[in-house]
């Protein structure tokens, strides 16, 4: 079997580390993204958190049950943070359920008190990130889970993946043309020599071998 050229194997090792470098990139990039968008989310789950908190801290101390029902459901019954909240108290009372929710129990696992947890969850075809939060405020603790739908940041991402795998065949393209040009560039001097060396014979002893100005390892050969 005939070896392939220096030149070719050149650009192969040139694609098999640029396609490496660039499937590192892409998933690298894409998990950056990730992050980043979700942080968001999470950021803006603990301040809907942080608000509820504030909130029972602004009730009496020794409301009951049913009044502190009354006050939640006037407040978020109406707000868009409410839409996807539940609530409970300490001792296990509900004190405040979405109509969502009503519709779509979602169970997640259980939470400390200095603890907060994130789930993503898939309710038919929506996705959706919810946390839960145990809280204390006036020596009461609460139970509090709270979403927000997500398909924006899946379709930004799934968007995101989408121009990968398509600009991916196109740098390929891009990388072999150029991988092998600069190995037939940098391989030229060889050619140089190659052609000099055949005019050398038995009968042609005066001529000599082309002087190269490469100042690189072909110059000293």
């Amino acid at each position: 079997m005939r070896r392939l050229s220096i030149g070719v194997r050149l650009t192969l090792w040139y694609l098999a580390i640029f396609a490496f470098a660039q499937l590192v990139f892409g998933t690298g990039m894409w998990f950056v993204l990730r992050h980043h968008l979700y942080g968001l989310i999470d950021d803006g789950l603990v301040g809907q958190v942080e608000d509820l908190r504030n909130f029972m801290a602004a009730q009496k101390k020794n409301a009951t049950i049913a009044k502190l029902q009354e006050e939640i459901n006037e407040t978020y019954a109406l707000e868009h943070s409410g839409d996807y909240l539940e609530m409970y108290s300490e001792n296990g009372d509900l004190l405040y359920r979405s109509t969502f929710l009503k519709d779509h129990p979602v169970k997640l696992a259980s939470s400390t008190a200095n603890r907060t947890v994130f789930t993503d969850v898939r309710i038919g075809s929506r996705p959706f990130r919810f946390t839960f939060q145990m809280f204390e405020t006036k020596g009461h603790t609460y139970r509090a889970t709270i979403g927000v739908p997500t398909r924006e940041v899946v379709e930004t991402l799934d968007l995101f993946r989408a121009y990968l795998l398509m600009f991916a065949p196109l740098l390929f393209l891009a990388a072999a043309g150029g991988g092998y040009w600069l190995s037939r560039r940098a391989l030229s001097p060889v050619d140089d020599l190659l052609r000099g060396a055949r005019l050398i014979s038995g009968a042609n002893l005066n001529n000599r071998l082309p002087k190269l100005d490469t100042r690189d390892e072909l110059q000293r050969l």
